[in-house]
Formats: C-alpha cells, structure tokens, sequence
C-alpha cells in the first residue's frame, strides 16, 4: 500500500539523524524511498514485507526472475541473513567493506523473500555512507537496494537523473548533491568457500584477485 504523502527530505550532515529518523517511518510502514548510497542513487524498501517487494520491482520493471540486493548497518547484521562466512570472504571484507562490494552468500533458511536468488543466495554490502549504515541500524534490518533507474536504464547519480516516473511512484524522496561515484558496486559469488567475480564494478578484479592470492599463500 502507498502512503498517503510523499516529499523530498535534503540530507546533510546537520540534519542526517531527522532525514534517519523519517526515513525509517518509511519502511516501517511499507513504503518505497529513493536515497543516495555510496555508489549510486537506488530505490529501498523492507525486503521482508512481500508487497514492498513487489512494489519495487513493478516501479523498476525489473524481471521477476532477477534478485534485488540488500544493504547492511553493521557486520553484526549479517547475522540475520547468513550462517557461515569463509575466511577468504572475511577477508575481502576487512578489506573492501564499508565499501562498493556486494558479497553473494547462501542465505539463512529462515531468510525467505522473492527478492532472492533462484538458488536461495542474497546479495548483501555494507555501504561506505553514514545515511545508509544509520538508517538500517535505526531500521534494525537489511534495506532492500537496487538501482533507482527504469530497468537497463543509466545509473543515477543525483536526484534528477532518477526517471520521473519512478519520482512520482515513491513515497519519499532523500536527496543529497550529486555523488561522484561513477561506477555500481563490485559483485562477488560465494561457493564452496570459493570466490567467484560476478560483475566488475567500482573495485577492479584485480584487485579482487590480489587479496584473494594473498589469502592462498598465507
């Protein structure tokens, strides 16, 4: 269900914890924000309300078929969503995290949602922005993040690049300035304690690749 009003909140330092705290209002009730993130503007919602779900997806016109990623407050939060952690992948994460890596793991099986992968896997980044990190420590849960475009279409990278009509379908609308990220996040693969590049992104495979070798020769 769409909430009955919708605005746009300026965020800055001065203000991070109101934009926070009516952000969160948002999600609480089901509702569809487009915020700023480390990399790219993207939409958000609570990955466990089914409908909210869908919503995005149906805003996007994103298929059915492909996953919607998760953003993280904390390492503690990945708790809520995984049971085991490689060593190679903890170290990718002392390494890349807060940052532009988005980490695929086997989900919990008490993680359930249609914004998963078909082989039960959910793709999850802690962000390098304190908004982000704030708002789903308040929220006290993962925020569902995928980008704020019309599906194939440009990342945004300020609030008027984000398409009009994803604009008007949301109810509440976080602006920033323009970020200068010019690339999404990085995405690796988790499987039978291997690390697998998905998508190249903002951090290089090669640099991937060197933390990955650093590991194999310890």
């Amino acid at each position: 269900m769409e909430l009955k009003t919708r605005k746009v909140l300026r965020l800055s330092a001065v203000n991070l914890a109101k934009v926070v705290e009516k952000s969160t209002d948002v999600l609480q009730k089901g509702g569809v924000l487009v915020y700023p993130t480390d990399t790219i503007y993207g939409l958000g919602g609570d990955p466990f309300q089914p409908a909210t779900v869908e919503r995005i997806y149906k805003i996007k016109g994103r298929d059915f078929q492909k996953p919607i990623h998760v953003l993280i407050g904390s390492l503690e939060m990945l708790n809520q969503l995984v049971d085991n952690v490689p060593d190679v992948v903890q170290k990718l994460m002392r390494t890349f995290w807060p940052g532009p890596l988005t980490i695929v793991f086997k989900a919990k099986t008490s993680v359930q949602g249609r914004f998963l992968a078909s082989d039960h896997t959910i793709g999850v980044r802690l962000p390098d922005h304190a908004f982000c990190r704030q708002l789903s420590t308040v929220f006290g849960k993962p925020i569902l993040s995928t980008s704020a475009n019309l599906s194939g279409g440009e990342n945004p990278l300020s609030l008027e690049e984000v398409p009009a009509e994803i604009q008007r379908l949301v109810d509440l609308l976080v602006d920033e300035r323009r970020l200068q990220q010019s690339a999404p996040s990085t995405i690796v693969k988790v499987s039978n304690r291997h690390v697998r590049l998905i998508r190249e992104g903002a951090i290089p495979e090669e640099r991937i690749e060197a933390v990955i070798g650093e590991m194999k020769n310890q």
